[in-house]
């Protein structure tokens, strides 16, 4: 059994088609966690032990899953799920609209035309809202409708949802700006003293709870995750969680609500990222796999799964699947490479409610993209 990521090893990891991670043991793989802040330790900060051997496992090349690329070319490099179909944005004659298509990539319907150009954008997870950045500047609509509303000052980073659409959370200027759509104006919520918010922020599914990356002032990247109870007064985010000599990036709360997706980034020689998830009840951290870099983390839609890509030795992004829970026989947490295409790297794989796979691939390094997608599991 080698340990992951031992030097030389690191350039090979992500040449086979598997690897994995063994689970901690509950009582021996614990330690208490650095302060959240200087004077006041965070509430119950777990954080297991990172010794740990892992395993890889091997799987033939020929039981991954086969990719099938639709005649789709989106303008840029996002991708979102909407019923059994999916969102790209297209550009004809200089002109962008947001389009729905069906699963075999057929034409759907044009969900808006916004007449301007568009940098970022986002669907709600029930797929009745979307919002997007243009220039320096917010803007929403409901699909199918002919109007827009502005929503102010573009976020510094991603938009976050409710599960049903009805609420959305992003950072401009170091706060959360939280808009309820349907209310007149928008609600501001800022960091406990002393700290400053990272771009990323998540809602539970039922809106009750704010989470966001957290650092002290003056820092130049977010080492914490910080929480706030939005059905109380005084709402504040409170740190409670720290990562020792390491930045943290990515952020979701689980469909249950019982636990935030992060990855974190190693700091000093050997910077390599973890996928790692907390668990704000008991203050617990599992890692459930380590890559020299990891992106596109996200929860599977009714299923106990994380899809997230990871660059190979060649350079590219691959796509990759991980459990939330260790597998019971063998006490690992089975990462493994979920579709492969020869000369493609992969972006922004997303598990679809029947175990669909949909993703983005790119043979010039993400100068054009085409939707692809394999068959539910």
């Amino acid at each position: 059994m080698n340990r992951f990521f031992c030097s030389a090893a690191v350039a090979l990891l992500l040449c086979i088609p598997a690897f994995a991670r063994r689970a901690a043991d509950p009582e021996k793989d614990r330690k208490v966690a650095e302060p959240g802040a200087p004077g006041k330790p965070s509430p119950n900060p777990r954080d297991e032990s990172m010794e740990n051997e892992l395993a890889d496992r091997v799987a033939p090349e020929d039981l991954l899953p086969q990719v099938s690329l639709l005649p789709v070319h989106p303008a840029d490099g996002a991708l979102a799920l909407r019923g059994k179909g999916f969102v790209v944005l297209s550009r004809k004659d200089g002109q962008v609209t947001f389009e729905s298509r069906n699963a075999d990539g057929s034409a759907g319907e044009t969900l808006f035309a916004p007449g301007h150009p568009v940098s970022r954008w986002w669907l709600s997870p029930d797929g009745g809202r979307l919002v997007w950045r243009s220039g320096d500047s917010l803007f929403t609509a409901v699909p199918g409708s002919k109007t827009m509303d502005s929503l102010d000052l573009a976020p510094d980073g991603d938009v976050a949802f409710q599960a049903d659409g009805s609420q959305a959370a992003w950072v401009v200027g170091g706060q959360v700006v939280l808009k309820r759509f349907g209310d007149r104006g928008t609600v501001t919520i800022t960091p406990e003293k002393g700290h400053f918010l990272g771009n990323t922020v998540a809602l539970s599914a039922d809106g009750r709870s704010l989470y966001a990356l957290v650092s002290p002032d003056g820092a130049a990247e977010p080492d914490g995750l910080a929480a706030c109870d939005l059905s109380k007064d005084g709402r504040v985010l409170t740190r409670i969680f720290t990562a020792s000599s390491a930045c943290l990036k990515t952020l979701a709360v689980s469909p249950d609500g019982t636990s935030l997706l992060f990855v974190q980034t190693a700091l000093g020689k050997k910077q390599e990222d973890s996928l790692r998830l907390f668990f704000p009840a008991s203050g617990d951290v599992k890692t459930l796999t380590r890559a020299p870099e990891i992106a596109d983390a996200t929860f599977a839609a009714g299923l106990d799964r994380i899809a997230f890509t990871a660059k190979g030795a060649n350079g590219r992004w691959q796509a990759w699947g991980v459990p939330t829970t260790a597998d019971s026989s063998k006490g690992l947490f089975l990462a493994e490479r979920i579709a492969e295409l020869e000369g493609y790297e992969f972006r922004k794989p997303a598990y679809a409610r029947d175990g669909a796979l949909w993703m983005l691939l790119s043979k010039d390094a993400g100068t054009t993209w085409t939707v692809g997608t394999t068959a539910p599991r």
